[in-house]
């Protein structure tokens, strides 16, 4: 909710278009345009402007929350990125690139809260394996030793960092583990994002 509100207070208003991409207000969306199949000049096609708006869009708290629910499953938030990255105003029409800075809100809701989702899941399903399983151990009929193992093994928590003994094995894992390798392979992670990103742009 706290991200459909601050979206409706970045994007409202501003999800409109003219079906012809040159115009970029409502008042001049009027009358026909052309469009040539092909770019062949022989065979043109007449259309007739319109005035419309997004089917994902942040005008109100509803559509908003909405379209957030769409991003979440995967399932078409580039198309909604690059529609508020176009965007220029309320109630005008998009141009490309006219709002760079839309994409900190993407970029903080699609990492920050998959992230906080996903450890949220993963927590209650810990929490809720452990509840179901004390509690089916406690009226089952095994004996005090197996009762005792089962519920050791539900609520095992590690106690200490297995480290190697080879000294082989132990100046490798020292190097893994290290802060400069985490640099590198975080460095590494962002620049193959970016290079996929390039790729993609305009593709």
């Amino acid at each position: 909710i706290i991200f459909a509100v601050v979206g409706v207070h970045c994007f409202k208003g501003r999800f409109f278009y003219c079906s012809d991409f040159i115009i970029q207000t409502e008042e001049e969306c009027v009358g026909d345009y052309f469009v040539y199949p092909n770019d062949d000049p022989d065979c043109p096609r007449v259309f007739s402007r319109s005035w419309n708006r997004w089917d994902l869009h942040f005008d109100n708290v509803f559509g908003a929350i909405l379209t957030l629910y769409t991003m979440l499953t995967r399932e078409g938030w580039q198309e909604v990125m690059y529609h508020a990255i176009d965007s220029t105003g309320v109630n005008q029409g998009p141009k490309n690139g006219a709002s760079l800075e839309a994409l900190i809100y993407f970029i903080l809701y699609m990492i920050g809260l998959t992230f906080f989702l996903l450890n949220l899941v993963v927590g209650f399903v810990i929490v809720t394996f452990q509840r179901v399983g004390i509690k089916s151990y406690k009226d089952s009929n095994m004996d005090r030793n197996q009762t005792n193992c089962i519920y050791i093994s539900l609520t095992a928590h590690p106690k200490r960092i297995y480290i190697p003994k080879h000294s082989y094995h132990k100046k490798l894992y020292k190097i893994i583990g290290s802060p400069v390798v985490r640099t590198i392979v975080y460095t590494a992670v962002f620049i193959n994002t970016t290079i996929l990103a390039i790729q993609h742009y305009n593709m």
